[in-house]
């Protein structure tokens, strides 16, 4: 079986990131996200409310947002 391309790419010129289920991001569109080392880990939880917010910038941008809920 060989290799998943990535079909898609950052287009807002903000930093994103991505969990890879299998393949590679040989272009490095997205900052790599990990899979948490156990339910609700503090360290999970802290990456998981920064995933949170860069994607908030990305989606609220020019809007006036500056936090989601």
């Amino acid at each position: 079986m060989g290799a998943a391309v990535v079909t898609k790419q950052q287009l807002s010129g903000a930093v994103d990131g991505a969990m890879l289920v299998r393949g590679g991001d040989d272009y490095h569109h997205f900052a790599p996200e990990h899979a948490p080392a156990s339910d609700l880990a503090p360290a999970a939880r802290a990456r998981h409310a920064e995933a949170v917010a860069r994607s908030a910038k990305i989606l609220y941008r020019g809007t006036g947002v500056e936090r989601f809920r």
